[in-house]
């Protein structure tokens, strides 16, 4: 009887564990994202990039999407990455960029079509880059509820706009120690099942496919630098590194 007792107290006591270890694991990491030094950036409704002098935009860039399009994690909006491709954009195409980026922090693939949207159609734009997902994945949304909504965003932009459209794949998010095992190896499962999802989609609808989550793998070669301080967003540096991979693809 004690025998029984006390594989029993052993038992409960690894549950105990077990429950107080997942669940510190996973809320330190968003209690490390709420508590960081990193903030929403101000940002403009709109940017002229470029040629400013001509009377009217020849080229409009519309960014849709989350904290990442947002530039979260760098120190203002011109280190994001839609501002670093507009850059990009009027340079090489010598001619002036309208930017217009309607993506919020924090938001999921269900906000891209309630809030954005209609926003991207008005703007009658040129050329959208969409990235969307991340949060998706972290909110647990299931995956098919995910790929209705982003079916219904990609509906609306290809009958709605004559916009070229660049689908953005979620990148594999997260320094070392930021997600605690086994939350690490969680997220890059969910996140390549995402991006099986995205990328699929995005071969159905014949959109360009961007592979940050394996392009990043080899390009990445400091976290220190690549990351902003909230270890999750990229820095700056980080955000250049994005600019150069989806810009490359743009002329695939």
């Amino acid at each position: 009887m004690k025998r029984i007792n006390k594989k029993l107290l052993i038992f409960f006591g690894v549950i105990l564990f077990l429950g107080f270890y997942f669940y510190t694991a996973h809320f330190l990491i968003y209690y490390r994202l709420g508590h960081s030094t990193v903030r929403y950036l101000d940002r403009q409704a709109l940017y002229e990039i470029g040629d400013i002098e001509r009377d009217s935009a020849s080229l409009v860039y519309v960014a849709l999407g989350d904290s990442f399009s947002s530039g979260q994690g760098a120190k203002s909006y011109e280190e994001s990455f839609p501002y670093l491709l507009a850059m990009d954009l009027a340079r090489d195409k010598k001619t002036k960029v309208i930017l217009q980026n309607f993506s919020v922090p924090g938001v999921r693939s269900a906000q891209v079509v309630s809030g954005q949207l209609e926003q991207a159609i008005s703007a009658k734009a040129d050329i959208i880059t969409l990235l969307i997902g991340t949060n998706d994945v972290h909110g647990g949304i299931d995956k098919e509820v995910f790929r209705k909504n982003y079916i219904k965003i990609l509906d609306d932009l290809v009958q709605k706009t004559s916009a070229k459209i660049y689908i953005i794949g979620l990148p594999d998010t997260g320094r070392d120690g930021l997600l605690w095992p086994p939350y690490n190896f969680y997220f890059k499962y969910q996140t390549t099942e995402y991006n099986k999802i995205i990328k699929g989609l995005a071969s159905d609808y014949d959109l360009t496919y961007i592979d940050l989550e394996n392009s990043l793998q080899s390009k990445v070669q400091d976290e220190d630098a690549y990351y902003s301080p909230d270890s999750f967003h990229p820095s700056a540096e980080g955000y250049q590194l994005w600019a150069q991979i989806i810009y490359d693809s743009f002329y695939r």
